[in-house]
């Protein structure tokens, strides 16, 4: 027996998102569009292939041993459409992609237009938001961030680094003292993120991770105004050296504690749909930023 490949796609995102809606987003379909779909694959197989009684959608004993048939048709035709798209010229469309304000200015902008030169034909729709989003809920094609994604789904690139420094201004160390380890930190104020995960600054010492709380009367979401925080002299801040290697180098801040800094800094990750679904365009533009920030450092 036969079926449409658009079927087959249609039940395998299903039985991998657990829910209509989500595969019909994911696809671009309506949920009824979806839901009549697999109604007519379990019409043609005469099988029950999902239990709908349940809070979530599961696939059936029969579904799961037909899901497993659809996922590998799925590869095989994702990698073969693919491979032609590839052979038959240069990536094209519009690319859209989430990132933060801060790497976006910092770290993609200034490479943007080497990689319009290698792919002219490719535009790219950046939104700006600190996090991580999901590509699927958003509706976008990836998302380049510093946090970990909760879906299994997902497939996750480390394409760079984000070096981190310490810093204050020369006026808050005269009033407040030069930390000179990171235990000293806990009579500072420090300039914290609105997320908890980035309040515990990392170090190292003698090769052992040493992991500090901090606390602090400032927080923001933006790296851009944790910068406008410490340039008042409020405290101490742990950014990223991109966004505040100006300030550095003309003096308005002092870097500190670097003899404790880790080597290689945070890992800046590219975040996208299983690579089942990984488009040419999503791909060149994946490569491309590892391959630049490896050289940006």
């Amino acid at each position: 027996m036969l079926h449409r490949k658009s079927d087959i796609f249609v039940f395998a995102a299903v039985i991998e998102e657990g829910s209509f809606s989500l595969a019909a987003r994911r696809l671009g379909l309506t949920p009824s569009t979806v839901s009549k779909t697999v109604a007519r694959l379990e019409a043609q197989l005469g099988l029950r292939l999902v239990d709908r009684d349940s809070r979530r959608l599961a696939a059936t004993a029969e579904g799961r041993t037909w899901y497993e048939g659809c996922r590998q048709a799925v590869a095989a035709l994702s990698e073969a459409e693919a491979s032609l798209s590839a052979g038959a010229g240069r990536p094209a469309g519009l690319l859209r992609v989430f990132v933060s304000a801060s790497v976006a200015e910092t770290r993609i902008a200034p490479v943007m237009a080497e990689f319009h030169a290698r792919y002219p034909e490719l535009a790219v729709e950046f939104h700006l938001r600190n996090g991580f989003t999901d590509p699927i809920e958003e509706a976008v094609d990836l998302t380049i961030t510093h946090e970990t994604p909760a879906r299994d789904s997902f497939i996750r690139r480390r394409i760079g680094w984000s070096p981190l420094v310490l810093c204050a201004t020369p006026a808050y160390l005269a009033r407040a003292g030069t930390p000179a380890h990171p235990r000293d930190l806990a009579r500072h104020a420090c300039l914290l993120s609105t997320r908890a995960m980035f309040n515990t600054w990392h170090f190292e010492e003698a090769g052992q991770a040493l992991a500090v709380p901090v606390q602090g009367a400032f927080s923001a979401s933006q790296g851009s105004m944790l910068r406008g925080l410490v340039l008042a002299g409020l405290g101490i801040a742990c950014l990223s050296r991109h966004v505040v290697e100006a300030d550095l180098a003309a003096r308005r801040l002092v870097p500190l504690l670097d003899a404790f800094a880790p080597a290689e800094g945070v890992p800046l990750y590219a975040v996208y749909h299983d690579a089942r679904f990984l488009s040419p365009r999503i791909r060149c533009f994946v490569d491309f930023l590892a391959e630049a920030l490896s050289r940006d450092g």
